[in-house]
């Protein structure tokens, strides 16, 4: 090797090292930005499915209160006269 191809050597290195840093914090924020947007994701589909059984849920205690209200009325009339107002 000649001193011109040690020089030319020596000026390339720090080029190539900040060259591969560059990639590895573009590599880094990319990874770090997908594993947010997937967080973030898996976050509001969880929410929403929660949400959806908690009204599902409501939904179903409001009907048992009605019909144990509503049919303790109905049935003691409908069974002794199905036909009359009092049913």
């Amino acid at each position: 090797m000649t001193s011109t191809d040690n020089r030319l050597a020596q000026a390339l290195t720090p080029i190539k090292k900040s060259q591969g840093l560059g990639f590895r914090v573009t590599a880094l924020a990319v990874a770090a930005t997908l594993v947010l947007i997937m967080a973030f994701v898996v976050a509001n589909t969880m929410a929403d499915s929660l949400f959806k059984t908690a009204v599902n849920e409501a939904i179903l205690g409001a009907e048992v209160i009605v019909h144990s209200d509503v049919d303790e009325l109905l049935t003691g009339g409908a069974i002794k006269a199905p036909t009359s107002e009092s049913s």
